[in-house]
């Protein structure tokens, strides 16, 4: 055996010195020069020679240990020591060596070398307390650190740092940072102590100031491989990819091929999307561990950490959950398997199954910030929020300084106590306005509707982290509060960086559907469903923009598939809306009732069947299923304010003010309660109450736009119109933007004695906002109301030229009447376009029967008007048309029978007298 091993040692090199004389004492003088190659070639032939040579093994040991080559070095160290040679002068090379390969029963062994000297036995101790402490054993460990004291002055450097491994060990985590703060102020340059301190800093959770500890070691002793370990790993830690693969590749070739090592650059190609390199490297290694026995992982429970991440990365949870369990076990307070298994456990077991988990490991749970954060947000996912507060208020007692922790406690806090406290804790002047602190005020700010603030926040947001996706927030904000403009210019911004933003390309469609693009919107959201096949939300959309284009069998078929692969309730919402537009009342039931197996008694759900109930006029059950809600205990306001709006469905009038009212005084400053209270009142006409809470609503919201639109209404019911028109326009000029307000002061101004006032408002509003498309919409349609087709045209133009509304079949068919009598050719295209949209729409089906009328294309006139009248037989307009298109076409019988049949119908005067003269002339 040792002289094979020695063929083939001695076979690597390939230097000849031919002149000079092989025998050990050249040797040690090329050794002592470090010329460690020529030294090499004179020890080959010395060995040659004489096998047994025992000078020349131990050189060579040593010549093999100075080229990293430690298990080489080991085997040649070893071989000597069996011939008969003195420990005592391999012992810290040995030593090292067998630390290195992490030989921890060989360190042991060395104790039964009775002849070691007092230096190398001290050396011998401290290495004794490490091996003690990888096996937990503090009792073995403190005995020998004690011993160590013994011979060495209790302020000794390696007695300092042993004590601070011992500190780690017992995760006393204080007094290792005074004592290893102890030993660099004694000698600031011994490596093996800013290695210490890095891994004191990585379990305080300081991981930059961990990584700047372990480069300073590795710095002080760049070749020792137990400094490359610990630096490639805070570089992982870090996402450092490149700098790690420098370090693992470097101890790689020094023939360190354990399983960690394997294991970490296995890791990074995984990262580095090289994934068959990955995927083989895994299975070979799975497959060398997975034949182990159990009781062999006992002594070596390192390789059974790496058997289970091998396994989980090759996607078999289930073992790497197992083998994570039995290795905790083995080894209880290795937080960074818990972490690991944590993370397997939320994601292949139910919630409650995960919080019993963490349970079990408190004691470990309880030194780890992350656990903790991920113990409080199971308890608040299961609707423990009690406990949950418990959780997180002690948590951050023990890390005051961990973010996330903050940020839960704000989560939790919102579901107890409103948005509004969760706001004002993170308000605090001794808060810091990080980034994600930020982004949660904006979050909030939004639940609250308040969409001034948190475009604001958005902003700050954005000057502390520029990056798409904070854009894209503020994007959604400004799409939230209607501001489409800023929208699609902080849109446009991460498109110039970025064409292909998945996420800027989602509420770009967003923003299509909103102005009614449905084309667009869909071209977009095809193009994303293609790089994302099951993007739920993706999916959602696109369903919605072919309901709007006229495609609801491709829309059904789309979100059914869906719901049968995964439960999305956005998908499950709008499929129910579309059952209950076309009266599949039943069909939207099932679906609801399937929802309800996946979440049991969930009020929302509870509601949408409530109201299919009501539709389907099933009262009796409609108002059982309400009940079952209402006595729900913990119901938040919100589920209580819609209860309330519920109760208006099935036509409980008296329940729903009585909830409204309660809402009220239990939430004073809820604005949203006060207001659809006064509403309620005024639907009802209790009116007197209804005055009271309005005087109490403009003393307390003497700003707020919808105090005016309420009293508006109020003198609108009372026949006060003057005085509407005025709450109206004060509604207005208070939100400029306000719908309602626009929508009412519309509805009032269908009088002609309000036309002008409307349409002088707003023009005046559109000249300062000109991308207020919705009321120019609005404006083009007061001006259809009043026949000033003029002014409406001007309108619809602007629109489309605005690429908005561009497909909204109304407003071209609105266009093209417009257009009739000025320009029938673009009629003609504009109301091609609108049946195009709505194929089966009378009155659109006229309206471009019109515009052929106009072209001289009578044949298909004719053939539109009797697709209208199979869809509206009682069109005085269709039968007249019909009787024209019959004229032209030299068929007076014919258009004589319509005519007379019109003219016995006694119906629209206008049609009947233009019926009469064109029969006269038959």
């Amino acid at each position: 055996m040792r002289a094979s091993f020695f063929a083939c040692l001695l076979l690597c090199s390939t230097q000849v010195f031919a002149s000079e004389r092989y025998n050990y004492e050249s040797a040690l003088d090329l050794f002592q020069q470090q010329e460690y190659g020529a030294a090499f070639i004179h020890l080959r032939h010395v060995l040659h020679d004489d096998p047994n040579n025992l000078p020349a093994t131990l050189l060579l040991g040593s010549i093999m240990y100075q080229q990293a080559r430690f298990f080489e070095a080991i085997y040649l160290f070893e071989e000597a020591l069996s011939g008969g040679a003195d420990i005592n002068l391999v012992f810290s090379e040995l030593l090292t060596s067998y630390q290195i390969a992490q030989q921890s029963d060989a360190i042991l062994r060395l104790k039964g070398y009775s002849s070691l000297n007092s230096a190398n036995r001290f050396d011998l101790l401290i290495a004794e307390v490490q091996v003690h402490l990888k096996h937990k054993d503090f009792t073995a460990a403190q005995q020998a650190l004690e011993e160590a004291k013994r011979l060495r002055a209790p302020n000794d450097i390696a007695v300092i740092n042993s004590e601070t491994r011992l500190s780690i060990a017992k995760r006393k985590y204080d007094l290792a940072a005074e004592l290893i703060a102890k030993s660099l102020a004694a000698d600031a340059a011994r490596a093996e102590s800013w290695r210490l301190q890095g891994d004191v800093l990585r379990l305080q959770q300081a991981l930059p100031d961990a990584l700047e500890a372990y480069h300073t070691a590795y710095e002080l002793a760049p070749d020792d491989p137990i400094n490359m370990r610990s630096l490639s790993a805070a570089y992982i830690a870090t996402g450092q990819v490149s700098q790690a693969r420098k370090l693992l590749d470097q101890m790689a070739d020094l023939g360190l091929q354990d399983p960690y090592l394997r294991f970490s650059r296995i890791f990074l190609t995984t990262i580095s999307n090289d994934s068959t390199t990955a995927q083989a490297g895994l299975q070979t290694l799975q497959a060398e561990l997975a034949a182990l026995p159990i009781s062999y992982f006992e002594q070596k429970p390192e390789q059974l950490y790496m058997r289970a991440a091998s396994a989980y990365l090759l996607g078999n949870a289930e073992q790497a959950l197992r083998d994570y369990e039995i290795y905790l076990q083995l080894v209880p307070d290795d937080l960074e398997a818990l972490l690991v298994a944590s993370e397997i456990h939320r994601n292949t077991r139910e919630r409650t199954q995960t919080l019993r988990f963490l349970e079990q490991h408190q004691a470990l749970v309880a030194l780890s910030p992350q656990l903790l954060a991920l113990q409080a947000q199971l308890a608040l996912e299961l609707e423990r929020l009690e406990f949950a507060e418990k959780l997180i208020l002690n948590a951050r007692v023990r890390f005051p300084d961990f973010e996330p922790l903050l940020l839960l406690d704000s989560r939790i806090q919102q579901r107890l106590y409103g948005a509004e406290y969760a706001a004002s804790m993170l308000q605090q002047p001794e808060v810091e306005q990080s980034a994600r602190v930020v982004l949660r005020l904006a979050l909030l700010a939004i639940e609250q509707q308040n969409f001034a603030q948190a475009k604001q926040l958005a902003t700050q947001l954005v000057e502390l982290e520029p990056t798409a996706n904070n854009l894209h927030l503020m994007a959604g904000i400004s799409l939230k509060s209607g501001d489409l403009a800023t929208a699609e210019a902080v849109l446009n911004q991460i498109f110039e960086d970025e064409p292909k933003h998945f996420l800027a390309q989602l509420a770009q469609a967003n923003i299509y559907l909103q102005t009614g693009q449905w084309a667009l919107a869909e071209e977009t959201l095809v193009d994303l469903l293609a790089r994302q096949p099951r993007h739920m939300q993706v999916t959602t959309l696109l369903a919605s923009a072919e309901f709007q284009l006229g495609k609801p069998q491709q829309a059904e078929k789309r979100l059914t598939e869906l719901l049968n692969r995964q439960y999305y309730r956005p998908s499950l919402e709008l499929l129910v809306q579309y059952y209950i537009s076309v009266n599949q009342l039943d069909a939207a039931l099932a679906i609801i009732q399937r929802a309800l197996r996946q979440e049991f008694m969930e009020p929302q759900l509870l509601l949408l069947q409530a109201r299919v109930y009501a539709m389907n006029n099933d009262f009796e059950r409609a108002r059982r299923t309400l009940g079952l809600i209402a006595n729900q205990p913990s119901l938040t306001a919100d589920i209580r304010f819609q209860l309330a709006q519920s109760y208006l469905i099935v036509n409980d009038t008296d329940l729903a003010a009585t909830s409204l009212q309660a809402l009220v005084q239990e939430y004073p400053e809820e604005l949203l309660y006060r207001l659809e209270y006064v509403q309620l009142l005024l639907n009802t006409s209790d009116l007197a109450e209804a005055n009271k809470q309005l005087e109490r609503l403009m003393a307390m919201y003497p700003s707020e736009p919808n105090t005016y639109l309420l009293n508006a209404e109020f003198q609108r019911i009372q026949g006060n119109m003057a005085e509407s028109v005025t709450f109206f326009n004060k509604s207005i000029a208070l939100d400029p933007f306000f719908q309602r307000a626009w929508a009412g002061f519309y509805e009032i101004s269908r009088e002609p004695i309000y036309r002008d006032a409307f349409s002088n408002k707003a023009t005046e509003y559109l000249s300062m906002h000109t991308d207020f498309h919705w009321l120019r919409r609005l404006l083009a349609e007061h001006s259809m109301n009043h026949q000033l087709y003029a002014d409406a045209q001007v309108h619809y133009i602007e629109l489309l030229a605005n690429q908005v509304f561009s497909d909204d079949a109304m407003l071209l068919n609105n266009l093209a009447i417009t257009l009739l009598e000025q320009d029938a050719s673009a009629a003609l295209v504009h109301a091609t376009e609108a049946v195009r949209l709505t194929p089966n729409h009378a009155k659109r089906l006229t309206t471009l029967a019109r515009a052929l009328i106009n072209t001289n294309q009578h044949e298909g006139a004719l053939s539109r008007l009797r697709q209208a009248y199979s869809l509206d037989s009682s069109s005085d307009e269709v039968l007249y048309l019909t009787a024209v298109c019959l004229t032209h076409l030299n068929r007076p019988q014919e258009a004589k029978s319509l005519l007379n049949q019109l003219i016995a119908r006694n119906g629209s005067i206008h049609y009947t007298e233009k019926a009469t003269r064109l029969l006269s002339t038959l």
